[in-house]
């Protein structure tokens, strides 16, 4: 396969993990909107596209109350779009090597939760 440069040699551009096909393409449109907020607030908070268990962070959130992340307060309004965003596509997104953003049916993402949150530190809450 050959790209911009002929030689068959990924474009400098392309980030590290990049194949083509894969990470966003593969998402319906709902399931998009929802990755694309939480890349968003992910660069909101580290300036970065996809921070290391973002998934696992913006859902404590969504599900046990609003927590400080990076520069950014996970409040109200972040928690009832990714909220709004899940139920919508009726599940949650991941970031998985190397397939990228990937959806999980909220089930299976539940159990992987769950999995995590038994051997993480408490986060930081915030009083709202």
């Amino acid at each position: 396969m050959c790209w911009s440069d002929g030689h068959g040699a990924l474009p400098s551009s392309a980030p590290y993990g990049w194949l083509p096909g894969h990470m966003l393409d593969d998402l319906t449109p709902l399931q998009r909107q929802l990755a694309d907020f939480m890349s968003a607030v992910s660069e909101e908070a580290y300036g970065a596209g996809w921070m290391v268990e973002l998934e696992y962070v913006l859902w404590d959130a969504l599900t046990g109350g609003p927590l400080a992340y990076g520069g950014l307060d996970l409040g109200h309004d972040q928690r009832a779009e990714l909220r709004r965003l899940s139920e919508a596509c009726a599940g949650w997104v991941v970031f998985d090597e190397p397939a990228g953003e990937t959806w999980l049916p909220r089930v299976e993402w539940e159990r992987r939760f769950a999995g995590w949150k038994q051997r993480q530190p408490t986060l930081l809450r915030l009083d709202v």
